[in-house]
């Protein structure tokens, strides 16, 4: 952290301010310990009325399932309380319970007696059942007992919405709610102020603070749908999408590294941008759900498909040398079911992969058929992952289709050989030919015939297998198993593989031609005709044609030349340009390459190239050299496409295209890359793993299939895939998909689920204070589309939502923790959004949408423990760092410290509901992270600059920028202090102001006043640090 000049006791103030004991808090200690004395001060009264889901459940749940619930394995003495039947079974004559008769039942005998060795659960469980709970159980039984299935098993109907006698109100929402209220004898809040509402809407649709422009719109507009106006806006703004993918990326465990061992970075941004342009475009939830789960699997998958189908790559992975590939895909296995049945089925099935489970009906059967659907998905056990595609955002794509179709008319211009170009083309020939160059030799097409094999590396290297006796085509070998075969892929200049066999060698052939003669005129010709013996000696010597070769191979390399051996190395390496150079002479007319490639193990391979001289390559030359009429079709095209790419006919065109090239080049290389699903040809087989051991395969094979005791899948006789597995969490019949949903929407606006436990709604979770309300919010989800806009605006537009925070102390009193929705609930602002808020009221916020993850201000040495490989953050340059906070890379065991100080999750697993802490470590974040004295440094530039000429008119300034309000005379009056305090300090110690001034990348100020500067510097902090700043009310 950068500790800049901030004197303690105004990091006290701020301190203060923070936790409560300071007169800019609105919420007194008093009000608190009223709060906190009123929940605790006497136990809740029993209902009139027990319900069973609601009241007795919980009990059996908590209490009794451990030991008489759905794992068969756990269960003592075979009783089940789990069912029905279990429960209201005759037991030896004695009827565990008996509806209506609770001194009857053996139930309340046992939790009621004094006799420790019959009294229920046993003492060795550590489990209790308190005197309230069993007075529950007694009237449960008096009143009839009447049993339910689990809420949230059993199909939703949508109920009647009730009449609340007096209300004025048509909102279904609304109706719902009030009417529980006056069963509690509760009234509901007035409504928010309107500054309130524009900034809680704001930030609950965008994650953003409301510009002061934005609040006076709002606050000055008399129509009568002015607030549906600015809900509708809101919805639109392209931040919405940024908003709601916090929420869907901490589901589905998005991050940018692979979470295991070294924890190394892995590509999938692409998926990012594609879930906030999904809620942007507000595709529908069953759309969006089958795109990630199966999008690969759709007929004629688009990109954006496929992208989606990312989501089963978000895992985390390892990297690790040594690790077990059968452990590594059992953890990816697990961790696929544990996710998708969390984010989707608010279901703990992870919790049935060593044993049945305690609480819910899943077995350890379901988890292995359930993990079955991902059996299919193409990926790396250990090791760097497969399957990774590049993702054009809709304007990258839109680039290149632009530029490839006019590389493709350039190209057809260079392509086509004009009268005009073949007459300059002849006489670019001829100038050639009067140059006197040498005739060049012509390389013939490449044979190989191998591999042969030995069980001694030794003997193979050793060993003439035969090709060294000379070349025919029509000879075999090893039993007429092994013959020559052309080659015309192994071109010159590149590595070329060969057979990997160990300890086996492979033969290269090719046939090299040179013209007859090298002189170049007949005076040559006649010198060499009239010369004495020696003379023709010396010219037999001159007509050899020297040549060097660059050669590479893996392993060993013997090369022969016209029956004699010019290079023999006995290396092991891996094949490259240039690691044998050799220079050969070529005869006139026609030579014989052999080359000998030995392997000893593992990859095999070797390189060719000729060592090009002059300006024009040697294999043109050569067909310069030759009469028009003998060249072939071939080398009348090799060499008109070589004129094309040298004349100056050509040369706009030419020059065009390169640069529209090397221009898609740079386009191309800022595409990203996302790691995709690619399903195999075959499946792994899946096993039930007794204990999860993945070392123990003695279980039965499992085929793809869905919990049992939910309603099964139809596919006939063929295997299930993930395709059927998609549509099956989007079946009308399946009581789970549209209720987790709607459950977590309610809670992104009100504070909490309709059901509590967000991420559980088995029997260990919290049943629905409103489950006719969740019911009818589910339906109403599935039976409109599933579409996501239309339930957010059905809730932001009911009064409940528009309800003020203000608890007075009457709600205090009868509902502490706004379970009725009395009141609306206030909460501190994600992490993301605590550092968004600051850089969008210092104007330095970068708003653009979509991109790759980006690397901030993060403390030095922080990644100092990271290895395999030693890493540091390297931080970016210019506009990324200050990029929202959604777009900071994502190291899962390293998160970035100030995302991890408000309580951003690691996102190994899925998070449903992140905790909410208050804690003096994150006013010192707010103080001393360079992001926000860097916006606070900016922001005070625009209060100089905006906010007028007195202190007190910046002060105001500061007020309505920061909290669209009033600065009131008690905050005038501190702030002022401050303000005047910090000037003094700054003008005696100017090193100071300009260290303070200095810190981030923004430009650093100058001239005079940055003493003032400094000043407002530290008054922008304190605002920042104001909890009324990092919350949404």
């Amino acid at each position: 952290m950068i500790f800049n000049k901030f004197p303690y006791p105004e990091l006290h103030r701020n301190l203060l301010i923070m936790n409560g004991t300071h007169p800019l808090w609105k919420v007194s200690a008093l009000g608190i310990f009223v709060v906190l004395t009123s929940a605790f001060a006497a136990e809740e009264a029993l209902p009139e009325k027990v319900d069973f889901n609601k009241h007795i459940r919980p009990i059996f749940s908590n209490k009794c399932f451990a030991c008489h619930g759905p794992d068969e394995k756990q269960r003592e003495v075979n009783l089940r309380l789990d069912t029905k039947e279990g429960a209201f079974a005759d037991r030896d004559g004695k009827k565990i319970i008996v509806p209506g008769k609770p001194d009857e039942s053996e139930l309340i005998r046992r939790v009621t007696t004094d006799d420790p060795k019959e009294r229920m659960p046993l003492k060795k469980t550590n489990k209790v059942v308190t005197a309230r709970e069993a007075q529950l159980l007694h009237r449960w039984i008096e009143q009839g007992a009447v049993w339910k299935e689990h809420w949230a098993y059993v199909q939703p109907k949508r109920p009647q919405v009730p009449i609340v006698d007096g209300a004025k109100i048509t909102s279904p929402v609304d109706l719902f709610i009030q009417a529980r209220l006056k069963e509690k004898d509760l009234k509901p809040s007035p409504a928010s102020d309107r500054i309130t509402l524009v900034r809680r809407l704001s930030f609950d649709l965008t994650g953003l603070p409301p510009k002061s422009a934005e609040v006076d719109a709002y606050v000055n507009d008399k129509s009568p749908d002015a607030y549906e106006k600015l809900v509708d806006r809101l919805l639109s703004s392209p931040h919405y999408g940024e908003r709601m993918a916090v929420y869907w990326l901490d589901l589905v465990r998005y991050a940018d590294s692979i979470g295991y061992h070294s924890d190394n970075t892995r590509n999938v941004a692409p998926y990012r941008d594609y879930v906030i342009q999904a809620f942007n475009d507000n595709i529908p939830f069953d759309q969006f759900t089958t795109e990630q789960i199966s999008g690969d699997l759709l007929e004629e998958a688009t990109l954006i498909q496929r992208v989606a189908s990312g989501y089963n790559r978000l895992n985390q992975t390892t990297q690790e040398g040594g690790a077990q590939a059968g452990e590594y895909l059992t953890k990816y296995q697990a961790d696929r079911v544990r996710n998708v049945s969390s984010v989707w089925m608010g279901a703990t099935m992870g919790c049935a992969e060593c044993h049945d489970h305690k609480f819910d009906p899943f077995t350890s059967k379901d988890f292995y058929s359930f993990a079955a659907f991902f059996a299919d998905i193409e990926e790396t056990p250990v090791g760097r992952q497969v399957n990774e595609i590049k993702a054009p955002t809709k304007a990258q794509a839109d680039d290149l289709e632009r530029m490839d179709k006019e590389l493709a008319e350039l190209q057809t211009i260079l392509d086509t050989h004009t009268p005009e170009i073949q007459k300059a083309q002849e006489e670019w020939e001829s100038d050639t030919r009067a140059e006197k160059r040498p005739t060049p030799p012509l390389f013939g097409g490449w044979y190989s015939v191998g591999p042969f094999k030995t069980n001694d590396f030794e003997i193979t290297y050793k060993t003439e297998f035969g090709p060294e006796k000379g070349f025919d085509i029509k000879k075999t070998y090893g039993d007429g198993k092994l013959k020559w075969a052309k080659r015309p892929k192994f071109a010159d200049g590149k590595v070329h593989a060969l057979p990997s066999d160990p300890n086996a060698a492979t033969y290269l052939y090719r046939k090299v031609t040179v013209a007859e003669t090298t002189v170049t005129d007949e005076k040559d010709a006649a010198d060499l005709a009239l010369g004495d013996e020696k003379e023709e000696e010396d010219a037999e010597i001159m007509l050899e044609v020297p040549v060097e070769l660059s050669l590479g191979s893996d392993d060993t390399i013997d090369v022969w030349l016209n029956g004699e051996k010019v290079l023999s190395k006995k290396v092991f390496r891996a094949p490259k340009a240039d690691q044998d150079k050799i220079t050969v002479n070529l005869v006139p007319g026609e030579n014989h390459l052999l080359m000998k490639i030995c392997n000893k193990g593992g990859p095999a391979g070797f390189y060719f190239s000729e060592t090009q001289k002059g300006d024009v390559p040697n294999s043109i030359l050569a067909i310069v050299a030759m009469p028009f009429d003998l060249r072939t079709k071939e080398q009348k095209a090799e060499i008109a496409r070589h004129y094309r790419g040298i004349t100056e006919l050509l040369k706009p065109a030419r020059e065009k295209h390169a640069a529209l090239k090397t221009k898609r080049g740079t386009i191309d290389k800022e595409i990203l890359s996302t790691l995709v699903s690619k399903a195999k040809m075959e499946p792994r087989e899946i096993r039930i793993l007794p204990r999860g051991n993945w070392m123990d395969s003695s279980g039965p094979v499992v085929k793809p299939a869905v919990p049992q005791f939910l309603k099964p899948l139809e596919v006939g006789e063929r295997r299930a895939n993930r395709l059927d597995l998609a549509k099956w969490l989007l079946d009308e019949d399946n009581p789970l998909t549209a209720r987790v949903f709607v459950n977590r929407l309610w809670k992104l606006f009100f504070g909490q689920g309709l059901s509590k436990v967000l991420d559980d709604i088995g029997s260990q979770g919290a049943a629905p204070t409103h489950p006719e309300l969740l019911d009818w919010l589910a339906l109403e989800f599935r039976e409109n589309d599933w579409d996501v806009k239309h339930m957010v605006k059905l809730l932001l537009m009911s009064d409940t939502y528009r309800q003020t925070s203000k608890a007075t102390a009457e709600l205090r009193a009868e509902d502490p923790y706004n379970q009725w929705y009395a009141r609306q609930t206030f909460f501190r602002l994600d992490a993301e959004m605590v550092r968004d808020n600051a850089l969008a009221v210092s104007g330095l916020l970068i708003r653009t949408l979509g991109g790759r993850s980006v690397k901030p201000y993060q403390p030095g040495g922080y990644w100092q423990h990271l290895n395999f490989p030693r890493r540091s953050w390297v931080q970016d340059k210019g506009e990324s760092v200050w990029r929202r906070g959604l777009y900071t890379h994502w190291q899962r065991t390293f998160l970035h410290p100030s995302l991890l100080a408000f309580d951003a999750p690691s996102r190994e697993e899925c998070t449903a509901e992140r905790p909410i802490s208050d804690t003096p470590q994150q006013a010192l974040v707010l103080l001393n992270d360079p992001t926000y004295v860097e916006a606070a440094r900016v922001f005070a530039e625009r209060i100089i600059n905006e906010g007028g000429k007195k202190p007190a008119d910046r002060i105001k300034f500061v007020f309505q920028e920061v909290l669209s309000r009033e600065a009131k005379p008690k905050e005038l009056q501190v702030m002022t202090a401050l303000y005047k305090n910090h000037l003094k300090e700054y003008r005696e110690d100017k090193e100071g102001a300009k260290k303070l001034l200095s810190t981030g990348s923004y430009r650093v100020p100058e001239g005079d006043n940055l003493s003032e500067l400094a000043a407002w510097t530290s008054i922008a902090r304190a605002t920042f640090n104001l909890y009324e700043t990092i919350t949404r009310y």
